[in-house]
C-alpha cells in the first residue's frame, strides 16, 4: 500500500479541482448577470435621458401655452367679426365652429390660470 498516500492526494487534488471549477462557473454566472444588469442600467439611463428631454419640451410647451391661447382667441375673435352680419360674410358658414372653439379655449385658459394660481399657493 505504498500508493495509498498518493491516492489520497489525488482524491484531494480532484476535490480541489472540482471546487475550483464550481467557483469558476459561479464567477462566470456572476459576470454574465452583472453584464446583463449593466445593459439594463444603460437602457434605463437612455430612457431617463429621453424622458428628461421630453419633459423639457413639455415644460416649454406649457410655458408658451397661455400666450398661444391668447393669440388663437384673438384670431378667432377676428374670424367671428368676419362672420357677421349675413351669409355673405367671410366666415359666416364657420360661425358655430368659431363660437365652439372660442368657448373651449376660454375654458382651457381659465383652467390654466386657476391651476397656476393654485400652484403659486402651494409654493
Amino acid at each position: 500500500m505504498e500508493n495509498a498516500p498518493i491516492i489520497v492526494e489525488v482524491r484531494e487534488h480532484k476535490d480541489n479541482i472540482g471546487d475550483a471549477e464550481k467557483k469558476i462557473n459561479d464567477l462566470l454566472l456572476f459576470v454574465r448577470g452583472t453584464k446583463a444588469k449593466k445593459e439594463q442600467y444603460d437602457t434605463i439611463d437612455a430612457l431617463k435621458s429621453k424622458c428628461d428631454a421630453d419633459l423639457d419640451l413639455l415644460n416649454d410647451l406649457l410655458d408658451n401655452l397661455p400666450d398661444q391661447i391668447e393669440k388663437l382667441l384673438a384670431t378667432l375673435q377676428e374670424m367671428k367679426i368676419g362672420s357677421d352680419p349675413d351669409e355673405k360674410a367671410d366666415y359666416f358658414k364657420n360661425k358655430k365652429q368659431i363660437d365652439f372653439n372660442m368657448k373651449n379655449l376660454i375654458e382651457i385658459r381659465d383652467k390654466l390660470i386657476s391651476d397656476e394660481e393654485f400652484q403659486k399657493k402651494e409654493d
